[in-house]
């Protein structure tokens, strides 16, 4: 005579979820770079109420992409090797020195971009200046698209124009004297002929030094997604 023997089925229990589950942040790239964002941005509020300051300085850039962009980002660390400045994103500043609060300046931002479509940035000769951020730069063209965009800003922010508005992207940031100055412009050449499309604003964070610089966020221009 056979004995059957049924089994007992084990009931599963309901999942818990593991430290993994609960905080994914802590183990994936993405999530630990938006933790680092946000313990720098607490950090910077917490010394920001300490020295009783009450906004942050932000910057709003047009960046080049592709290309473009890893030519003149290996342009300009290596110009900074040579002459032990700051390294720092090619860009093209549309205004700088914003005293905002956070939330208010990506609000803003957010309002801007939409106001402005798409358009090219042609960048042409190589000039000097003994403004530390416009040591050694390319001057982009004045174009009626780069004049409208920066006085559109000007307006959204609330800003005035204490001098001329001169578009261009810095390739090296210091106070290099004049000789120094002009000896790099021989070496790497007078005229570049340098064409990319402004598809987006960026907003950084520009207080202190260029190593601290970050970006908080971008819009597409003219809001396309």
């Amino acid at each position: 005579m056979k004995i059957s023997i049924k089994r007992k089925i084990k009931q599963r229990a309901p999942h818990k979820p593991t430290r993994v589950h609960r905080d994914k942040s802590k183990y994936t790239r993405k999530g630990r770079k938006a933790n680092e964002r946000r313990k720098e941005l607490v950090a910077a509020e917490h010394e920001r109420v300490k020295e009783g300051r009450k906004d942050d300085v932000f910057s709003l850039w047009f960046m080049p992409e592709g290309e473009i962009a890893d030519e003149l980002s290996s342009l300009i660390a290596r110009l900074s090797r040579e002459h032990s400045t700051p390294a720092f994103e090619p860009h093209v500043t549309l205004i700088g020195e914003i005293n905002l609060p956070i939330a208010a300046a990506i609000s803003r931002t957010r309002e801007l971009a939409t106001s402005i479509p798409p358009f090219d940035i042609r960048l042409n000769r190589v000039a000097h200046h003994d403004r530390y951020f416009q040591c050694i730069f390319l001057r982009a063209d004045k174009t009626p698209e780069i004049m409208n965009a920066h006085s559109s800003a000007c307006t959204v922010f609330e800003q005035t124009d204490t001098e001329e508005y001169l578009p261009h992207l810095s390739l090296v940031y210091g106070k290099l004297d004049t000789k120094t100055r002009q000896r790099v412009i021989q070496c790497t050449g007078n005229m570049m002929n340098i064409k990319f499309r402004a598809r987006e604003i960026f907003l950084y964070y520009t207080e202190g030094e260029p190593t601290g610089w970050r970006c908080l966020s971008r819009f597409p221009c003219g809001g396309d997604q």
